[in-house]
């Protein structure tokens, strides 16, 4: 009996071993400080802070520039850096648990790590990897100057975690969470976003999740001068905090503007030669196809062209946190069909094809990598041909920009990559899975993108609302010239309709006017608000 109890004892203490190794949490990548302290002394940035606190930095090259803007920002917010590098690398759940568990599954279901490194090499020029190395390096250099503010495991972080931050990231500005969530019933709809998580912990109302743009020619202002007003309601905490910086380099950099976490460059700002500011918009960038399998518990099949087609399988795996230095180990099955990958709903399985997700190449999936590239060329632009001929890339997948500059000039684009779909679907509907005609490869050039250049009536703005109602009915765009499957947004928000009504009248505009314009925060009887008191105060209980 004793040989029996020492056995089953042995076998508990055993066991408990097992589960305590198979459950604690690897340790993540050596980091050698002393060698992240070295590599920091190559670079040659400095940085001046004005009374506000902001960062005004120096550099010789772009890289040592972005050397300094990445220091500068670690010391302001290195805590919310830290989340977005977490995010880039799919690792969210290990550090923050289950609830974030579903923003790791979809990390490793558009293929974003093995993407961007496959696409590094040929997506990034070799000026944008050197400022993405140069970031990375101030990351690495204040965790090894701060151990105490860093995550097990975080450092050291690499120029690919910088670029993955953008992969990762830049769908949820257009909305792709909100598409995925509506396949969801209620009771089962997953967190899949960090947009979304962070509007529940800021309780932020559809109405501040928005922005304001103004560019006002000479022709319409009052002392000849060009105007641009940026007013970016964006969260100053959270994934996509705004932050405010200026940056000069010896090759062409000087740009006073904002961008979020993680990104090395500034997104918007203003030049010694021109401006530009931007909006969230809402093109249709991403199709839902229904598909047809062949076993709706485990399927490996789905009908495309009346033919059974192999599904094209891997695995996510990711870690989850339980307590302390442990997390469990979560194994889930990837698919992806030709429209690209597959998410399974209590509904069904649907295949998703959307701008910016990972190709399927021969070698492997790539990724497009082309913001950072994009906003560089926009950031060292000194004219509006250069800065136009910048836009043209399509690595920025979405967003108004609203631009003006010293010589007068002044325009908005609705920037988008938006897909070369053919004419006739339903493209806003969930779509049939089983006709490849759906499935489009191309996109369009932005010059078949609605955009206003000095136009007659001399202003435009921008206030997250539909491009065709910008400026003085004269000169807006004409929704009939632009192709019905780009799926751009109907809404007139309350700051449109108060812009008009403000502006249109107003043939000769002052700085001041202009500011107040900015900061109006009346509301416009057709508003939905206004709406809704006049229902409020005029129905009898």
């Amino acid at each position: 009996m004793k040989k029996w109890l020492y056995g089953a004892g042995a076998l508990v203490v055993l066991t408990a071993i097992g589960g305590a190794l198979y459950l604690r949490t690897p340790a993540g990548p050596h980091f050698d400080a002393a060698a992240a302290k070295t590599a920091a002394e190559s670079y040659d940035a400095r940085i001046i802070r004005d009374a506000y606190g902001v960062p005004h930095i120096f550099g010789v090259t772009d890289a040592d520039t972005a050397f300094g803007f990445g220091y500068a920002h670690a010391e302001d917010d290195f805590a919310t850096i830290q989340d977005t590098l977490i995010a880039a690398r799919g690792m969210t759940s290990q550090y923050k648990g289950k609830a974030t568990a579903p923003q790791d599954y979809l990390y490793d279901l558009f293929k974003v790590k093995e993407s961007v490194a496959a696409g590094y090499a040929t997506e990034v020029s070799a000026e944008a990897q050197a400022i993405a190395r140069g970031y990375a390096a101030a990351m690495n250099l204040y965790g090894a100057e701060h151990p105490d503010e860093v995550l097990p495991g975080v450092m050291p972080v690499t120029e690919q975690d910088v670029l993955a931050g953008f992969a990762w990231a830049t769908p949820f500005f257009y909305r792709l969470d909100g598409y995925l969530q509506d396949l969801f019933a209620a009771e089962d709809r997953p967190n899949v976003s960090p947009w979304a998580q962070q509007s529940s912990e800021l309780g932020l109302p559809e109405a501040v999740r928005g922005s304001n743009a103004f560019a006002v020619a000479p022709s319409r202002s009052a002392d000849g001068h060009t105007r641009l007003v940026g007013n970016s309601h964006q969260p100053l905490t959270g994934p996509y905090a705004w932050y405010e910086a200026h940056l000069v380099s010896e090759d062409g950099m000087n740009t006073l503007g904002a961008t979020f976490p993680g990104v090395p460059i500034m997104a918007q700002g203003v030049t010694p030669n021109l401006a530009w500011t931007h909006t969230v918009n809402r093109p249709d960038l991403i199709d839902i196809y229904a598909l047809e399998v062949d076993d709706e518990t485990k399927p490996t099949q789905y009908m495309l062209d009346g033919e059974w087609t192999d599904f094209d399988r891997s695995k996510s795996k990711f870690r989850v946190k339980l307590a302390g230095p442990f997390s469990l180990p979560v194994t889930r099955d990837v698919l992806w069909s030709e429209h690209g990958p597959v998410l399974s709903t209590p509904s069904g399985h649907y295949a998703l094809r959307y701008a910016g997700m990972a190709r399927l190449e021969e070698g492997g999936p790539v990724q497009n990598l082309g913001a950072l590239d994009q906003w560089l060329a926009m950031n060292k632009a000194t004219n509006m041909g250069e800065w136009r001929e910048a836009v043209k890339a399509r690595g920025v997948l979405s967003f108004n920009i609203v631009y003006g500059d010293k010589e007068g000039n002044i325009g908005s684009v609705y920037n988008a990559r938006m897909p070369r779909r053919i004419e006739g679907p339903e493209w806003e509907e969930i779509l049939p899975g089983d006709k490849s005609e759906l499935i489009w490869d191309d996109f369009r050039p932005t010059s078949d993108l609605p955009q206003l250049w000095n136009p007659d009536c001399g202003w435009v703005f921008s206030a997250n609302a539909t491009p065709f109602a910008i400026t003085d009915a004269a000169c807006n765009n004409d929704r009939a010239a632009f192709s019905s499957t780009f799926g751009i947004e109907d809404r007139v928000t309350n700051r449109s309709r108060r812009a008009l009504t403000l502006i249109e009248d107003d043939s000769s505009i002052t700085r001041e006017e202009l500011l107040a314009y900015r900061a109006d925060a009346k509301y416009a009887p057709e508003s939905t608000l206004m709406k809704f008191v006049v229902e409020l105060v005029t129905t009898e209980f």
